[in-house]
């Protein structure tokens, strides 16, 4: 005796044909759960059929199986060929061949960047742990405690980052600057155990005075904005508090000299004609269940691109969803004759990525942060 095993779902009349050849045939009867799941099965060897041979009859016995799939969850074959023929109307079927790679919709820029901010700083914090990114203003006075400069900025990956820094006509000259730096060297190591100052600045003539002050020209980038070299400088927080002067330091950049300094920076732009508009834009990448894959944030300004945020999940690394995403922020900065884009990665993100794009390194700061390298990269059209 023989007995051939085939443990599936199998068409109605098939036991009766089976006993009319003289065998017989064991069934039982299934139902609930276990008769969907048979379904389904059965929907996925007959697809593989059709797959095989792409013969009418394979397509039949798929017919008649999502037929049964209707009647079994409650619904007449009736019904659904209606609603598909409804949703053909309104929707149109499947016979034209066509692929929705992606949609593009706008979205809410600050909500996006907050988003691609946040995933980027939970991987940064997985690498290099948390860090803290503290502010600090320092003003200096001389006896009648009249402002005669100050000086601004932000720890970045144990750098202090200076974004202001200005000395009145009068007091140049005669080291009140030179006394502003050094205090920001020593307080920022004291504080925050920052290695170096970091200052990238336009202004020729501050550039020159950093020169001649010690600091070291590690890059620069030509015609930002036209006509001016944006220079990357650098200086070692090795400087012992300065005694010239009353100091004045505080944590926060809320108050008259921080205001004070950021009003002096717009004086200084406005006179040498360097536009500070700046356009944003966000590229959010989402699967079809709408859940974000990853995505950039950057902004025009003085005629480059600058690439400021770049995340990609990791469950979608690899996918090419930062390649998109690319490809999308550099052409809108295209479409606006842009053809300058730069932007800065550490050692531990993505330079590698950037540098398959086309980007290409002009700027090394070693220990940013403590451990790692951080590089500035360009990629010019």
């Amino acid at each position: 005796m023989r007995i051939i095993a085939y443990q599936k779902l199998v068409r109605d009349r098939i036991p009766k044909l089976i006993e009319s050849d003289g065998k017989i045939a064991k069934i039982r009867k299934i139902s609930g759960a276990e008769f969907r799941q048979a379904l389904e099965a059965k929907c996925l060897e007959e697809l593989k059929e059709w797959q095989e041979e792409y013969e009418a009859e394979e397509l039949a016995d798929l017919f008649e199986v999502v037929r049964a799939m209707a009647e079994e969850a409650g619904h007449s074959f009736e019904e659904i060929v209606c609603l598909a023929d409804e949703k053909r109307k309104s929707r149109g079927g499947f016979s034209e061949g066509i692929w929705l790679d992606q949609v593009e919709a706008q979205g809410d820029l600050a909500k996006d960047k907050e988003i691609i901010s946040t995933g980027l700083s939970a991987y940064n914090r997985s690498i290099i742990g948390e860090k803290t990114f503290s502010t600090l203003v320092i003003e200096i006075q001389d006896e009648n405690q009249n402002r005669m400069g100050a000086i601004a900025g932000q720890i970045s990956w144990d750098y202090f980052n200076i974004f202001g820094f200005y000395v009145e006509p009068e007091y140049r000259g005669s080291g009140i600057g030179k006394a502003l730096i050094n205090a920001a060297a020593f307080e920022t190591r004291e504080r925050f155990g920052a290695l170096q100052m970091e200052f990238v600045t336009s202004f020729p003539e501050l550039q020159a005075y950093l020169l001649h002050t010690g600091w070291v020209k590690q890059g620069e980038l030509a015609n930002m904005p036209k006509g001016f070299y944006n220079g990357f400088f650098y200086f070692a927080t090795e400087a012992v508090l300065p005694a010239k002067g009353r100091l004045l330091t505080q944590e926060g950049l809320e108050g008259k000299t921080a205001d004070w300094l950021k009003a002096k920076n717009q004086e200084m732009c406005k006179r040498h004609g360097i536009d500070q508009t700046r356009e944003e834009k966000t590229v959010l990448m989402l699967d079809a269940n709408k859940e974000v894959l990853g995505g950039v944030y950057g902004y025009i300004e003085r005629n480059w691109l600058y690439i400021s945020l770049l995340w990609v999940d990791e469950s979608a690394r690899g996918l090419g969803v930062g390649t998109q995403a690319m490809e999308k922020i550099e052409t809108w900065a295209e479409e606006k004759g842009i053809r300058n884009f730069y932007l800065g990665t550490g050692k531990f993100q993505a330079c590698q990525f950037y540098e398959k794009r086309g980007y290409r390194v002009i700027n090394t700061c070693v220990d940013q942060p403590k451990g790692y390298e951080c590089y500035t990269l360009i990629k010019q059209r």
